[in-house]
């Protein structure tokens, strides 16, 4: 079969996206035709997290201009010219697009141009499809939809459709039969080491040559683990914890065995000189199975690599040292606020700002290089809020930071305070969207905007103040502009440290509401809120949150996911 997968970026972030190379790689194994549509290098001249570099000072003005020879800015239009011309040549038989919310609205626009050419099938897979399916499905620029992970179904459903067999028993596969919508169980979680090398000959070295540590170094995408067990508010494992609980262990672990040899094999295949792991959290892992692997890296490797993990995850300094004995040189670190109350209010992150400190303080006595990722824009946040978080990526002394916007995903439990408070807008009436935020998140982005400023609602801060706190927040933090003194706090402690105050009261009543709330919440802030801390009721730790779900998916839409 000739399959077309879309990669529909419109970041301007050159990356490969693991999950959708992996099953191409496996189509492709199986005797199967793969062409690929990427958007990544079309919407602009240059990569946009180069500018976002040159903004904070990391690096100098035009230095990092060798990305640029992989851009070349095209108009929506030139753009659909360029799909109508791939799916004349390659003719697929099917055409796949990897979903993220962010790129949805874009990806019905691209769905609309293939199906204006025939009736070329549609299958949408990926993060919204899994979390949403029976919303997508209504969708009618899409024939089917594949809920959950992909690897095996999608073998499946291809092997299937290619000897004219039925497909509508597929495991994951959700779709409309005769105005009604059919949902297939979730097929179960996928063996690490069943999955094959990753393979880039469809990526080209745009997504390969990266700037890294003042050099430009070959890159190489890994996997170690998969999954994260932390419960964090507004990232969607949370809420493929509940929904795959059925189909196995969420949290797996591939083979150190299998992990150095996929090293070595892209390392032979494709000169890589560093690698990024692509695990939620890298760090979930057992000190012994961190200490195996730091050792074989270290000698059969011998390359730098980047992770990404939590404040939660480093927790002592022997994993820190561990670590850098493997030859780990940077650790993208999900900070998300300097404000403590914030963090465990609208985030559900628990870790003080003293063990912060001292977490980054032991990365940088082991020679790491740092980036914190920051969140703007939580529902109750104050300017006093955003200071704290300025002040603390100064204090931690981060070598760079992302500051990004909320992006209240469908189905977290920030979706629900957020469109409970006013801050997002939900379709109501479009088929293959109802439930889902009309908006979802904003910034500096490559192609059509996410989310345009005149759109931007915030309950506390007025739209112009988060605007220009974004728009300015490196220059905070380097100190090239002053902080708005309305933001600053009068004496040593913040009054958002001493209480809730209302706007953080009425986001943790709203969370009470939904069922969403914490027992360890309810128990510390029950009197202020007037609340009772039952167990019975309220626990979030021993209880599914989809009880919570339940009472709130009549609200988005007559069609529930």
């Amino acid at each position: 079969m000739n399959i077309l997968f879309i990669y529909p970026n419109t970041q301007g972030y050159p990356r490969v996206p693991h999950g959708q190379n992996i099953i191409m790689v496996m189509l492709e194994h199986a005797g199967h035709n793969i062409e690929l549509f990427d958007t990544t290098f079309l919407f602009t001249d240059r990569n946009m997290v180069d500018d976002e570099k040159e903004l904070v000072g990391i690096v100098k003005p035009g230095s990092v201009s060798f990305t640029q020879k992989y851009f070349k800015k095209h108009s929506p239009e030139e753009i659909d010219d360029l799909l109508r011309e791939k799916i004349s040549k390659f003719d697929p038989d099917l055409i796949a697009f990897g979903i993220l919310e962010d790129n949805y609205e874009y990806s019905d626009r691209l769905m609309g141009v293939i199906k204006a050419m025939g009736n070329i099938p549609i299958l949408a897979g990926g993060t919204t499809p899994t979390v949403a399916p029976r919303v997508l499905a209504e969708n009618p620029n899409i024939d089917w939809v594949m809920q959950g992970e992909a690897e095996s179904p999608m073998l499946d459903f291809i092997t299937r459709m290619d000897a004219k067999r039925s497909v509508n028993d597929c495991p994951g596969l959700v779709y409309e039969k005769d105005g009604e919508i059919i949902t297939n169980p979730m097929g179960g979680f996928t063996d690490l080491d069943d999955i094959p090398y990753q393979e880039f000959h469809h990526w080209g070295d745009g997504h390969l040559v990266k700037g890294y540590d003042g050099k430009v170094m070959r890159a190489g995408y890994i996997e170690m683990s998969r999954g994260c067990m932390l419960k964090c508010s507004f990232c969607v494992n949370v809420t493929y914890q509940e929904l795959m609980e059925d189909s196995g262990y969420f949290y797996r672990k591939k083979s150190i065995d299998n992990v150095i040899n996929e090293a070595k094999a892209q390392i032979a295949s494709n000169d890589v000189e560093m690698f990024f792991f692509c695990d939620d959290n890298f760090l979930s892992v057992s000190s012994a199975r961190l200490k195996e692997f730091s050792k074989r890296w270290a000698k059969e490797i011998d390359k730098p690599f980047w992770i990404n993990t939590t404040v939660e995850s480093l927790h002592a300094e022997e994993k820190v040292k561990t670590l850098r004995s493997s030859g780990c040189h940077g650790i993208g670190i999900g900070l998300e606020t300097g404000s403590e109350i914030m963090r465990s209010v609208c985030l559900h992150k628990f870790t003080k700002n003293d063990k912060i400190r001292s977490i980054f303080n032991a990365l940088k006595r082991n020679n790491f290089r740092t980036t914190a990722n920051i969140i703007l824009g939580f529902p109750g946040e104050t300017f006093e809020d955003v200071y704290h978080s300025v002040r603390f990526v100064r204090e931690i002394e981060a070598d760079t930071w992302n500051a990004k916007f909320l992006s209240p995903y469908y189905a977290t439990p920030i979706y629900y305070i957020a469109r409970n408070l006013g801050y997002i807008d939900v379709y109501e009436d479009r088929p293959g969207f109802n439930g889902l935020a009309k908006r979802i998140g904003f910034g500096r982005s490559a192609g059509p905007p996410i989310r345009t400023w005149e759109e931007t609602r915030f309950p506390v801060m007025t739209k112009e103040e988060m605007i220009d706190t974004y728009m300015n927040f490196s220059n905070y933090v380097l100190g090239k502009l002053p902080f708005p003194s309305k933001g600053v706090p009068n004496g040593k402690k913040s009054e958002s440290y001493e209480s809730l105050g209302p706007a953080k009261t009425l986001v943790i009543k709203e969370y009470h509401k939904e069922n969403l709330l914490p027992r360890k919440l309810i128990n510390k802030y029950a009197s202020e809120l007037g609340v009772t801390a039952s167990v019975d009721n309220l626990s979030r730790s021993e209880k599914k949150r989809s009880e919570g779900y339940k009472k709130s998916q009549p609200q988005l839409s007559s069609v529930s996911a």
